[in-house]
This record gives C-alpha cells, sequence and structure tokens, in this order.
C-alpha cells in the first residue's frame, strides 16, 4: 500500500490503496471488507470490498509444480538398508529405482525353497538361516525380475534390491487358421493401425510390410519361426510362432511407441539371434515356441531347460536374458513369461581323429566350460 503509515492489517494478501493514512483491514468470510478513516479528502464509505488480485495461470501452475517436485523429493529418499540382524538371519529391503520402497514383492532363496514378502516399507525377513552364500530373487508384477548375492556370517547378512519398473505391453496373440502361412495384423498399445511395419522372419528372407489396414501375409512352410515386427517410433517384438502342417497361423502383434527408436543392444541381440538359428545343429538344440510352452504344460523354466538339454540342470544354472547381458536364474524363471527358449548342448568329443592337431584344443584358445551342460537363451513376452 503506497503511503501507508500507520493503522493494523488483519490477514491482508493483496490490493493496492493510495493515500491511505490510517484505519484498519480485517479479514472476514471470504473477502477483505475495509473500516478507515483517511487524513484528509471526502469521506470514504464503509463497506467497500477490496479483493485480492487474482494469481496468474502462468504463476498457479508452478506453485503446483514446485509442490510436486517438493513432495517427490520427500517421498524419494531412500531408506537406509537394515542392519545386521545377528546370526542365523537375512534382512534386506526393496525399493524402486528412485527409492520408494516396494512392498509385496516376493523374495526367493532356491537352495533353501524359502519364501518371504517384502512389507509397507519394503523390508524382509529371512530366519534359521545357516551361515554361507547365497542368491536371493526379488519378483514383483510391474517390475523386471532382479537377483542378488549375499553372504551370512555370525552378524547375519544383509541384500538390498532396487527395482526396475518394467513397462508390460500387450502380449501377442497367435491363433489358428485354415489357410496356410503366416499371417495377422499389427497394431498399437492403443489399439489403431500400425502400417509400414515391417514382419521379417529371423534367419531367413521372408519378409513383408503391413497395409493400410495393418494386414499382412507370409508364404511360410510347416516349421518353427521366429518373428521381428519393427516400425520406427515403436519397439521392436520379437514373435514365435509354429506352423503345423495342417493349418496356418494368424497372429495379432501390438507395438509399443517409443521416442528412441530401436536400441542398439536389441538389434546387436537379433543379430546374434540369426547368426545361432543359421548354424544351430537339430540334434543338438532345441527351440520352444509359446506354442510349445503352452502344450506342454511346463510351469518352471528350469524344468523346461532340462527337457531342452535332456539332462538334469542345478539351481546354479542360468538363462541369457532376451540376448543378453542379462541373466537370470532359470527356477527364477516363470513359463508364463516366456516367450521362447533357445537350448544348445555341446556335442560330445569325437573319438576318431578329424584335425591335423588330433582333436586337441588349439594353444592359447580359451575352453569355455559349461558346469550346467547346456547353454540356455531366454526371450520374455514383453
Amino acid at each position: 500500500m503506497p503511503g501507508w503509515t500507520g493503522g493494523r492489517v488483519d490477514g491482508w494478501t493483496g490490493g493496492r490503496v493510495d493515500g491511505w493514512t490510517g484505519g484498519r483491514v480485517e479479514r472476514r468470510t471470504g473477502r477483505d471488507r475495509i473500516q478507515f478513516e483517511r487524513s484528509s479528502g471526502p469521506p470514504l464509505t464503509q463497506g467497500k470490498e477490496l479483493v485480492p488480485p487474482r494469481r496468474s495461470l502462468h504463476s498457479l501452475w508452478w506453485s503446483v509444480v514446485a509442490g510436486v517436485l517438493a513432495t517427490t523429493s520427500v517421498r524419494a529418499q531412500q531408506p537406509s538398508p537394515p542392519k545386521p540382524a545377528g546370526p542365523k538371519t537375512l534382512v534386506g529391503v526393496v525399493t524402486d529405482t528412485i527409492g520408494n520402497p516396494i512392498d509385496s514383492v516376493e523374495l526367493t532363496i532356491s537352495s533353501l525353497k524359502r519364501h518371504a514378502m517384502s512389507g509397507a516399507d519394503g523390508t524382509f525377513r529371512f530366519d534359521d538361516v545357516k551361515a554361507g552364500p547365497y542368491q536371493v530373487v526379488a519378483r514383483r508384477l510391474g517390475y523386471y525380475p532382479q537377483a542378488q548375492s549375499t553372504t551370512v556370517d555370525d552378524k547375519g547378512g544383509v541384500v538390498a534390491f532396487s527395482l526396475l519398473p518394467g513397462i508390460r505391453a500387450l502380449p501377442p496373440v497367435v491363433s489358428s487358421v485354415v489357410r496356410g502361412g503366416l499371417s495377422g495384423v499389427i497394431g498399437d498399445t492403443a489399439y489403431n493401425i500400425v502400417s509400414e511395419a515391417q514382419i521379417s522372419v529371423i534367419a531367413s528372407d521372408h519378409r513383408t510390410l503391413s497395409d493400410s489396414m495393418g494386414r499382412f501375409f507370409l508364404d511360410l512352410k510347416p516349421g518353427k519361426y521366429m518373428v521381428n515386427v519393427s516400425r520406427p517410433g515403436y519397439r521392436t517384438r520379437l514373435v514365435s510362432v509354429t506352423i503345423p502342417n495342417d493349418s496356418g497361423r494368424r497372429m495379432t502383434v501390438w507395438l509399443t511407441p517409443t521416442n528412441v527408436g530401436q536400441y542398439n543392444r536389441d538389434a546387436m541381440a537379433f543379430d546374434a539371434l540369426a547368426a545361432r538359428l543359421a548354424r544351430r545343429n537339430p540334434v543338438w538344440s532345441n527351440i520352444y515356441t509359446r506354442e510349445d510352452i503352452n502344450r506342454m504344460g511346463i510351469e518352471d523354466g528350469i524344468q523346461l531347460a532340462q527337457v531342452g538339454a535332456g539332462k538334469r540342470m542345478d539351481d546354479t544354472c542360468s538363462a541369457i536374458i532376451d540376448g543378453g547381458p542379462r541373466r537370470l536364474p532359470l527356477w527364477a524363471i516363470e513359463t508364463a513369461d516366456i516367450e521362447a527358449m533357445e537350448t544348445y548342448t555341446a556335442p560330445p568329443p569325437r573319438r576318431t581323429v578329424t584335425s591335423i592337431n588330433r582333436n586337441q584344443p588349439i594353444r592359447g584358445q580359451a575352453q569355455a566350460a559349461n558346469v550346467c551342460g547346456a547353454t540356455v537363451f531366454v526371450w520374455l513376452r514383453k
């Protein structure tokens, strides 16, 4: 208030009075009413309303943003990991990538066949755990599973998880049709038609584009195929298909929009998959599509891998996820999450001499030992 020299202001938040020299402003119901007296000039009518100016939409918007950021910064404070709880005890905490605790996470210790659930503060606890190294896996719907290694000693053990949120795309739908080959429709997760999407069969020359209605057709012979569906502006999808002798297959694929294009890691993984499929020996390898997994009725990833490898695999064996480099223990993978599985078993050494060095390893060449007896690749339904 320019020219203000005295008086009392109760709860005043805005407005302008020129030449004001006395009086008081009282806060009343919803508006500001003024009772005043002036040192000079004509008397002013009592009860004149003085309404505070409205805040601009721009300033209101930034006030809201500042409040949200302040709230988020408070919520994002990562809780400190719990302290060791003593001998024969394993404790831990589960948070997301910004530090918020996650409840209802299933924690599993495979070697002990033990399970626990995280509480509202993200913490969990296993009692009566003997000293030694352990691997703990955390799983929850909406997040990618994660495995951590820890050791329980005379003070106990502590493990912390930071789960990455997983965007669950709509899974592809494959159905049987009378017409042979592979046909289908390509759309996005908002159920819009996607035209000019490329549908290509990995390790094959078969490829085509979806038309203006999102439809396509590939004249494929009976067999198992890994199909790559891609288009700029969308995340590439991998779909496994089994075409029988007496009918064809029709698939509906929903692509997830993205603004980063195809990831280099995905492109490298698909190229490596094409190379493996092109040179694989059907005697020492197996490919299981989604349809194969449904028909077999197997629920555990380790059981499916054992069938493919033809030998027993223990809880230490892991699978390469989505082409790598990420790995997960086979026992922590449920077949409901698998789109396709590849198993490759090393053939036994030859008994006859077929090389000039009498089948001996080349000097200086590293020999990769596979204690599980097979290499397993798992492609998740994402």
